[in-house]
Protein backbone atom coordinates (compact mmCIF):
# COMPACT_ATOMS: atom_id res chain seq x y z
CA UNK A 1 0.00 0.00 0.00
CA UNK A 2 2.71 2.48 0.97
CA UNK A 3 4.73 1.68 -2.13
CA UNK A 4 1.71 2.69 -4.20
CA UNK A 5 1.92 6.18 -2.65
CA UNK A 6 5.50 6.39 -3.90
CA UNK A 7 5.09 4.86 -7.35
CA UNK A 8 1.75 6.36 -8.39
CA UNK A 9 3.04 9.99 -8.49
CA UNK A 10 6.26 8.80 -10.13
CA UNK A 11 4.33 7.00 -12.87
CA UNK A 12 2.07 10.01 -13.35
CA UNK A 13 5.09 12.30 -13.71
CA UNK A 14 6.69 9.79 -16.07
CA UNK A 15 3.57 9.81 -18.27
CA UNK A 16 3.48 13.63 -18.28
CA UNK A 17 7.21 13.80 -19.04
CA UNK A 18 6.85 11.35 -21.93
CA UNK A 19 3.81 13.15 -23.33
CA UNK A 20 5.63 16.49 -23.13
CA UNK A 21 8.66 15.14 -24.95
CA UNK A 22 6.48 13.51 -27.62
CA UNK A 23 4.65 16.84 -28.08
CA UNK A 24 7.96 18.69 -28.33
CA UNK A 25 9.19 16.12 -30.87
CA UNK A 26 6.11 16.70 -33.02
CA UNK A 27 6.43 20.47 -32.74
CA UNK A 28 10.10 20.43 -33.71
CA UNK A 29 9.44 18.20 -36.71
CA UNK A 30 6.50 20.35 -37.80
CA UNK A 31 8.46 23.59 -37.38
CA UNK A 32 11.40 22.17 -39.31
CA UNK A 33 9.36 20.92 -42.25
CA UNK A 34 6.83 23.71 -42.74
CA UNK A 35 6.89 27.33 -43.76
CA UNK A 36 7.37 29.54 -40.67
CA UNK A 37 5.08 32.23 -42.10
CA UNK A 38 2.26 29.68 -41.91
CA UNK A 39 2.81 29.27 -38.18
CA UNK A 40 2.85 33.01 -37.61
CA UNK A 41 -0.36 33.40 -39.62
CA UNK A 42 -2.01 30.63 -37.60
CA UNK A 43 -0.87 32.26 -34.37
CA UNK A 44 -2.48 35.56 -35.42
CA UNK A 45 -5.77 33.76 -36.09
CA UNK A 46 -5.66 31.69 -32.91
CA UNK A 47 -8.17 32.65 -30.24
CA UNK A 48 -7.99 31.61 -26.60
CA UNK A 49 -11.11 29.65 -25.58
CA UNK A 50 -13.81 31.80 -24.02
CA UNK A 51 -13.92 29.86 -20.76
CA UNK A 52 -10.21 30.54 -20.30
CA UNK A 53 -10.27 34.12 -21.60
CA UNK A 54 -12.86 35.03 -18.96
CA UNK A 55 -10.46 33.96 -16.21
CA UNK A 56 -7.29 35.58 -17.59
CA UNK A 57 -6.47 39.27 -17.74
CA UNK A 58 -6.29 40.68 -21.25
CA UNK A 59 -2.70 41.83 -20.68
CA UNK A 60 -1.64 38.25 -19.90
CA UNK A 61 -3.24 36.96 -23.11
CA UNK A 62 -1.54 39.66 -25.17
CA UNK A 63 1.80 39.02 -23.50
CA UNK A 64 1.47 35.26 -24.11
CA UNK A 65 0.71 35.77 -27.81
CA UNK A 66 3.62 38.22 -28.11
CA UNK A 67 5.91 35.69 -26.44
CA UNK A 68 4.77 32.93 -28.81
CA UNK A 69 5.28 35.20 -31.82
CA UNK A 70 8.80 36.03 -30.67
CA UNK A 71 9.53 32.36 -30.01
CA UNK A 72 8.32 31.35 -33.47
CA UNK A 73 10.35 34.13 -35.08
CA UNK A 74 13.42 32.94 -33.23
CA UNK A 75 12.75 29.34 -34.32
CA UNK A 76 12.33 30.52 -37.90
CA UNK A 77 15.68 32.29 -37.85
CA UNK A 78 17.39 29.32 -36.20
CA UNK A 79 16.01 26.84 -38.74
CA UNK A 80 16.93 29.19 -41.59
CA UNK A 81 20.52 29.61 -40.38
CA UNK A 82 20.99 25.96 -39.40
CA UNK A 83 18.87 23.70 -41.60
CA UNK A 84 20.36 20.61 -39.94
CA UNK A 85 19.25 21.76 -36.48
CA UNK A 86 16.30 19.32 -36.21
CA UNK A 87 18.56 16.45 -37.26
CA UNK A 88 20.59 16.74 -34.07
CA UNK A 89 18.04 18.47 -31.84
CA UNK A 90 15.63 15.52 -31.90
CA UNK A 91 18.20 13.00 -30.60
CA UNK A 92 19.17 15.52 -27.91
CA UNK A 93 15.50 15.80 -26.93
CA UNK A 94 15.16 12.03 -26.54
CA UNK A 95 18.45 11.82 -24.64
CA UNK A 96 17.11 14.40 -22.19
CA UNK A 97 13.89 12.37 -22.02
CA UNK A 98 15.84 9.22 -21.15
CA UNK A 99 17.82 11.06 -18.45
CA UNK A 100 14.59 12.46 -17.01
CA UNK A 101 13.02 8.99 -17.00
CA UNK A 102 16.08 7.55 -15.28
CA UNK A 103 15.95 10.31 -12.65
CA UNK A 104 12.24 9.68 -12.01
CA UNK A 105 12.77 5.92 -11.73
CA UNK A 106 15.71 6.45 -9.39
CA UNK A 107 13.55 8.76 -7.27
CA UNK A 108 10.87 6.06 -7.14
CA UNK A 109 13.44 3.44 -6.15
CA UNK A 110 14.83 5.65 -3.38
CA UNK A 111 11.29 6.34 -2.16
CA UNK A 112 10.46 2.65 -2.20
CA UNK A 113 13.58 1.78 -0.21
CA UNK A 114 12.74 4.54 2.27
CA UNK A 115 9.19 3.21 2.65
CA UNK A 116 10.50 -0.31 3.22
CA UNK A 117 12.94 0.95 5.86
CA UNK A 118 10.22 2.94 7.64
CA UNK A 119 7.78 0.04 7.61
CA UNK A 120 10.49 -2.35 8.80
CA UNK A 121 11.51 -0.01 11.64
CA UNK A 122 7.93 0.09 12.93
CA UNK A 123 7.74 -3.69 13.42
CA UNK A 124 9.15 -5.29 16.55
CA UNK A 125 12.30 -7.36 16.18
CA UNK A 126 11.31 -11.07 16.04
CA UNK A 127 14.65 -12.20 17.54
CA UNK A 128 14.78 -12.59 21.29
CA UNK A 129 17.27 -10.43 23.14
Amino acid sequence: MWHLLVWLPILLLLALWSAGCALMHGLLRQLAHSEPATWLRLLDQWQIPLWLADRLPLAAISAFKAWLTELLSMAESLFTQWPALPDWLLPVLWTVWALGCAALLLTGLIGSVAVAAIVRSGKPDPRPA
